[in-house]
């Protein structure tokens, strides 16, 4: 009985020492890539993604009730030290503001549009980005009177202006 018992102990300590010593080697090397968390990128990982697409982006989109959005713009500004997050206004053809968002990125060319109300209106939606276009489907829910009507406007090609 105790060298069955020595014999399960010592097997043990033998996996156990193996397992620490294929986790030790299997480390990361100088000839791996870094990997950037979402919001950085550069071969330090300091350099922010979102600095790049600090521009005004025109182009036109339409809803799913047939209206149309002809240059619409929509601008990105920085919004805090977190990488990930920006501002976003949306202008209409005149310029006038017609919302201001907040939006996150959820990959370097990837956001979605935080949700927001407004009056009586909610604001969500997604979007990709990158130095010279961008896209968008923008969600309103607007409630009037009990009833709540759903706007989906979207804009596949706005371009840097």
């Amino acid at each position: 009985i105790m060298t069955a018992t020595f014999r399960k102990l010592a097997l043990s300590a033998i996996f156990a020492v193996s397992t620490v010593g294929t986790l030790t080697m299997t480390s990361c090397t100088k000839d791996e890539p870094l990997v950037c968390t979402t919001g950085l990128t550069g071969s330090d990982c300091k350099t922010e993604v979102r600095a790049s697409y600090y521009n005004s982006y025109k182009g036109s989109g339409s809803d799913n009730t047939g209206n149309t959005y002809t240059d619409w713009t929509a601008k990105f500004t920085a919004l805090g030290t977190d990488p990930t997050k920006m501002n976003m206004q949306l202008l209409n053809d005149k310029l006038a503001s017609m919302e201001a968002l907040t939006v996150t990125l959820t990959s370097n060319t990837a956001f979605n549009i935080d949700s927001k109300t407004s009056g009586n209106s909610t604001f969500s939606g997604t979007g990709t980005i990158d130095a010279s276009k961008v896209t968008l489907s923008i969600t309103e829910k607007e409630t009037l009177s009990g009833i709540t009507t759903t706007y989906i406007i979207t804009f596949n090609n706005m371009v840097k202006q």
